[in-house]
C-alpha cells in the first residue's frame, strides 16, 4: 500500500460518490425512529484498512445491514450502527454522540475502490 493511499494528500480532487454509493431505498428491514434504512451501501460492505499513518491504521469493517466494527489493532476501536447518506457517515454507538464524517467512495484504476472517511482513503483489507 502506498502513503498517499493513506493520507488527506490522496483524496480525489472532485471526491466522487459513485450512484451505488448513494443511500438504499427505504426498507422495512431496518428502518430506524425516522424510518431512514441502515443498509450499508454493497460497494462499501466488508474490511478496509487505512487512516492517518502507519501508528494510526485503522480498519473498518461494514455489514450490509448497517452494523460497523472499527479497531486500530486493538487498542482502540468501537461497534455500532453506521448510516451513509449522499455524503456524510454517522457512527451509532450506544451512550455516546453521535460520530459523523464526510465519506466517497472513489474507484482508482491500479489501487481499486478507494473508500474515503474523513478526507483519509482506505483500500480493501484488514490491516496488519
Amino acid at each position: 500500500m502506498t502513503t498517499a493511499a493513506c493520507s488527506k494528500e490522496g483524496t480525489p480532487p472532485t471526491g466522487p460518490v459513485n450512484a451505488d454509493a448513494r443511500p438504499a431505498a427505504e426498507d422495512d428491514s431496518q428502518p430506524g425512529s425516522s424510518g431512514v434504512s441502515f443498509r450499508t451501501p454493497p460497494r462499501v460492505v466488508g474490511s478496509w484498512c487505512g487512516g492517518t499513518d502507519r501508528a494510526a491504521h485503522w480498519t473498518y469493517v461494514f455489514a450490509d445491514d448497517g452494523r460497523y466494527v472499527r479497531s486500530d489493532g486493538g487498542r482502540q476501536g468501537d461497534s455500532g450502527i453506521a448510516r451513509f447518506d449522499s455524503s456524510q457517515l454517522t457512527l451509532l454507538v450506544d451512550g455516546r454522540p453521535l460520530i459523523s464524517y464526510p465519506w466517497s467512495l472513489y474507484s482508482d484504476p491500479t489501487l481499486g475502490d478507494l473508500l474515503y472517511i474523513d478526507g483519509f482513503s482506505y483500500v480493501r483489507g484488514k490491516c496488519s
